[in-house]
């Protein structure tokens, strides 16, 4: 089935699987504002900690069912997968820096999936079409509950702070993909989707890329960047907490 699966972009099926994920963020995200029991805001947390690793370990599962799982496309080691590991770390923990990494990560990659899919990595069909919905659209629900529910917010500075962690990141994936061949975080070849974004072949699209992660990572900053003294720092909570 490879490359086989079509999604037009911004057409009707593409249109109503992003209501339909813009739903289920607006339902979530109700139920976090207006539960004031936190023995329930915590069981939702721990419901999207465990949907987040879960749904990952399920496709992994249906994939080599399917004899479609291939290690040089479905190791955890695309930026969006980290992203991923990253929110549900800190929806548990409500760690700065987690938080800090899946905002951007999420907000500038994982929206880039849902808005441009690539279709071309689809092995599965229809099944592939509502992953990537759901596997990308926890990333941004994740981060999404934070800020809107706990309250979190970015520290000064943290646009720059993340961008070299995912420089250093892809430093790291760029090893391995030079050792193995693959093409984790799109560093050897760029994906395929109509992302306006993708300018040019290698290595000009990943320099066209980097300037554009500066702009957008210092842009997003400034919504959340928290109006606290330079040192008030409040005291991170964390759900294994008792409240």
């Amino acid at each position: 089935m490879d490359g086989v699966y079509e999604l037009a972009t911004f057409g009707p099926k593409h249109l109503g699987y992003m209501a339909a994920t813009g739903l289920w963020f607006a339902v979530v995200l109700a139920l976090g504002l207006f539960t004031k029991n936190p023995d329930t805001r915590r069981r939702i947390v721990w419901s999207l900690v465990l949907l987040s690793l879960g749904q990952e370990v399920i496709y992994d599962a249906i994939s080599l069912n399917a004899g479609a799982w291939m290690a040089a496309r479905d190791l955890p080691l695309h930026l969006c997968s980290m992203a991923m590991l990253i929110s549900a770390y800190a929806l548990a923990t409500r760690q700065q820096l987690a938080f800090e990494v899946a905002y951007f990560w999420g907000i500038v990659a994982a929206s880039q999936a849902m808005l441009t899919p690539d279709t071309t990595r689809w092995r599965l069909g229809e099944l592939d079409a509502a992953w990537n919905f759901l596997s990308h659209g926890v990333i941004i629900l994740n981060v999404g509950w934070l800020i809107v529910v706990e309250g979190m917010r970015l520290r000064r500075g943290s646009w720059l702070r993340v961008f070299w962690v995912t420089n250093a990141v892809a430093a790291v994936v760029g090893v391995i993909n030079w050792m193995s061949g693959w093409n984790y975080f799109f560093l050897r070849e760029k994906p395929g989707g109509d992302s306006p974004f993708l300018v040019g072949d290698w290595p000009y699209y990943l320099l066209v890329l980097e300037a554009l992660a500066l702009v957008f990572f210092s842009l997003f900053e400034i919504p959340l960047k928290e109006k606290k003294a330079p040192g008030d720092e409040s005291p991170e909570a964390s759900v294994l907490e008792p409240a």
